[in-house]
């Protein structure tokens, strides 16, 4: 049976007709001043799209091998659907080897996350591993330096450690990138981007000048509530991933792991993170993270208890198994809006790229305190948006309950603690918009 287009009765529409029908319901209204606006990224956001843009389409996301991941401690027991784990550990001590065992006999992929450097103890976890395939190990020493102002032991230590386990680890990703660290610090998208490719490059060119096979990473990310713009952001990291492998040769996927913002939930209706973790969520999946670990709702100001736990992981239950959101790759190919992000997104953090490592790269800046003070200038510029309402956050500058009192549900401050300690490099400290705001609130009760 012949198929009838429905939309072949219809001549199609040039963006020129657009534009006129546009002009003329403005009646004398500016065009450029009423519909058009800017990111924090100078992006221009139009009011439509066409395929007369002539935009390419970045196909690399596939949607339905994404994965349901769950940061656990050492000692915890999971769910049994769970895909994938983030195992944190603090010190090397006891390693959990029944638990590893465990999700190795379901194939379930397993990240480690150590906020120490041991060449003994990834050692004795490897022993565990064996030939098991799906574990990253993670190492991130700029990650450390940047989060912490400090190496794990030293430069030279920490490298040589580095050095070692590109040489003779079995892990399939040694290295991890953390580009969360500058997203909830404030940092835009083309920071974030162009910065985790700085050190994904530093990390790459280490292993050649020691005659070392080049190994994809992992990246991992923080999702904010822009949805389109989160897709976009994702999608522009593969490319510039695969740009930059290509560089050197390798010929491998990165492996991403994206995770709710920290930096726009508030303590003060709190719920309303429920809804923020749960679009910020779809985002990832459509923009083709491999690994979503969602963050529970109150973890900024409540220490890690089942119930939240569990309604963190009943959202990405939903999201799979109920919303289907596993059954189709690449969802976001011919979409007009999002393919120009993508690509304007993508060619700004390489430009970026370029410049920052044709003057020294990634440590070179950060020594400088470069990359702070950047950082810093666009978290001040996003703050004064939210200071004067144009950025919203339910609850914290839009629809208060000024009757609200949370201090009841504080197992600690939900701010930062500043700690008084000598650093080699002013560390890059994340902080939630919404903290300037609460703290007044809380001192009047």
């Amino acid at each position: 049976m012949k198929k009838n287009n429905l939309f072949s009765e219809f001549d199609p529409v040039t963006e020129k007709q657009w534009k006129q029908k546009i002009h003329a319901d403005l009646k004398g209204a500016d065009y450029n001043e009423t519909l058009i606006w800017q990111s924090a990224e100078g992006i221009d956001v139009r009011p439509f799209y066409t395929a007369e843009n002539d935009l390419e389409t970045y196909s690399n996301s596939l949607a339905e091998s994404w994965k349901l991941g769950q940061r656990i401690s050492s000692g915890d027991n999971y769910p049994s659907d769970l895909e994938t784990i983030v195992i944190k550990f603090s010190e090397a001590g006891e390693i959990p080897k029944a638990l590893l065992e465990k999700a190795m006999s379901r194939g379930i992929f397993i990240h480690l996350e150590m906020d120490f450097l041991s060449q003994e103890f990834i050692a004795r976890v490897e022993g565990i591993f064996r030939d098991y395939a799906h574990y990253a190990l993670n190492i991130d020493l700029l990650g450390t330096l940047s989060r912490t102002g400090n190496w794990n032991k030293s430069n030279s230590e920490d490298h040589a450690i580095l050095q070692f386990l590109l040489q003779h680890s079995k892990a399939p990703y040694v290295c991890a990138v953390d580009t969360g660290l500058f997203q909830n610090a404030g940092a835009n998208r083309i920071q974030q981007l162009a910065y985790g490719l700085l050190q994904a490059n530093e990390y790459l060119n280490f292993g050649v000048q020691h005659g070392l096979d080049p190994k994809p990473f992992v990246f991992k990310t923080a999702i904010d509530g822009n949805y389109f713009f989160e897709i976009a952001k994702l999608r522009a990291l593969r490319w510039l991933w695969d740009t930059l492998a290509a560089e050197y040769g390798l010929d491998a996927p990165c492996h991403i792991i994206a995770e709710p913002s920290l930096r726009n939930k508030t303590t003060f209706d709190y719920n309303s993170n429920l809804l923020r973790t749960t679009l910020e969520c779809m985002s990832a999946i459509q923009g083709g993270a491999d690994t979503v670990v969602n963050r529970p709702y109150d973890s900024h100001f409540k220490y890690e208890n089942e119930f939240s736990s569990r309604i963190a992981l009943n959202q990405l239950r939903i999201l799979k198994h109920e919303s289907y959101l596993d059954k189709v790759n690449n969802p976001a190919d011919g979409s007009y809006y999002i393919e120009s992000l993508t690509e304007q997104l993508a060619q700004k953090a390489l430009s970026l790229f370029k410049e920052l490592e044709a003057s020294g790269g990634y440590y070179q800046h950060l020594r400088s305190g470069m990359l702070q003070k950047k950082i810093r200038e666009q978290a001040k510029a996003q703050e004064e948006d939210f200071d004067a309402g144009n950025e919203k956050l339910v609850g914290a500058n839009a629809y208060v309950n000024e009757e609200e009192s949370v201090l009841d549900q504080l197992d600690f401050a939900p701010f930062i603690q500043k700690e008084a300690r000598r650093t080699e490099v002013e560390p890059i400290v994340p902080k939630r918009l919404a903290s300037t705001v609460e703290k007044e609130r809380m001192k009047d009760g």
